[in-house]
C-alpha cells in the first residue's frame, strides 16, 4: 500500500504536525486492541488490588472466628466442669443430709433408751431401797435374837 505523509512546521518554535493518511484498518485495529488491552489489563489490577483487600478482610475475620470459637470452646469447657462440681456437691449435700437423718434418728433412739435406762435406774434404785430396808430389818431382828440368846 501506499501511504502519504505530510508535515508542517511552525516557525518560531511552536509544533510540528504529521497528519497520515491512507492508514489501514489493520492498524487501526491493533491500536484499537491494545487500548483494550490496556483497559483490562488496568481492570485486572484493579480486581487484584480488591481481591488481595477482601483477602485481607476475610484472613482478619477468620482469625476473629478463630479466637471467639476458641473462647467459646473454653467457656463449654469451664460451663462442663462447672456442672460437674455442682453435681458433685449436690451428691455430697445429698450424702450429709442423709448423714443429718440417720443421726438424728439415731440421736432420737438413743434419747428413748436412756429415758428407759434411767427409769430401770430409778427403779433399781427402788427396789435396792426396799432390800436395804429389809436387810437393816432383818439385821435388827438378828441383833435382838442374838442379846436375847446367850453365847454359846
Amino acid at each position: 500500500e501506499h501511504h502519504h505523509i505530510s508535515m508542517g512546521t511552525y516557525h518560531g518554535g511552536a509544533e510540528e504536525r504529521i497528519s497520515l493518511s491512507g492508514l489501514s484498518t489493520t492498524t487501526q485495529s491493533i491500536v484499537t486492541d491494545n487500548k483494550e488491552i490496556a483497559d483490562m489489563v488496568a481492570k485486572i489490577k484493579a480486581l487484584e488490588r480488591d481481591n488481595q483487600s477482601e483477602q485481607t478482610k476475610y484472613e482478619k475475620l477468620l482469625s476473629q472466628f478463630m479466637e471467639v470459637n476458641n473462647d467459646y470452646n473454653e467457656k463449654q469447657h469451664y460451663n462442663k466442669q462447672l456442672l460437674k462440681e455442682r453435681e458433685q456437691f449436690k451428691q455430697q449435700l445429698n450424702a450429709k443430709d442423709q448423714m443429718f437423718k440417720d443421726d438424728t434418728k439415731q440421736r432420737f433412739q438413743l434419747s428413748q433408751k436412756m429415758q428407759k435406762l434411767l427409769a430401770e435406774n430409778a427403779q433399781l434404785k427402788k427396789h435396792l431401797g426396799e432390800k436395804d430396808l429389809k436387810l437393816t430389818t432383818t439385821q435388827e431382828q438378828l441383833d435382838q435374837i442374838r442379846s436375847v440368846i446367850p453365847s454359846v
